[in-house]
């Protein structure tokens, strides 16, 4: 489930971004992924790596021939790898270091 409302999220962010070529500084998906996480626990960041790699795959593909869909799935990937372990992260931090809170 989490995978699936990653996507979503992602594609409605990726159309409502106002910068060239659909990057933007504020990613709602990756906010949702860290309560996510927060609430169900580390293992749903399975759902975070799936549902990035999705969400990057079909935005960055090059299907021009099957040796540059291979190619262009290896940066997704690392995405994917880097948004899962920033969303992990993301979750530690909060857990660990409620004193950095601003009071």
């Amino acid at each position: 489930m989490l995978a699936i409302a990653y996507y979503a999220m992602a594609e409605i962010s990726r159309h409502l971004a106002s910068t060239p070529q659909d990057v933007t500084p504020v990613w709602p998906p990756d906010g949702m992924a860290v309560g996510a996480v927060l609430l169900f626990g580390n293992w749903i960041g399975w759902g975070v790596l799936l549902g990035s790699f999705l969400a990057n795959f079909w935005a960055f593909q090059d299907s021009t021939s099957i040796l540059s869909l291979l190619i262009s799935t290896l940066p997704v990937l690392g995405i994917a790898i880097g948004t899962t372990l920033g969303t992990l992260l993301g979750a530690f931090l909060l857990r660990n270091l409620p004193s950095l809170a601003i009071h």
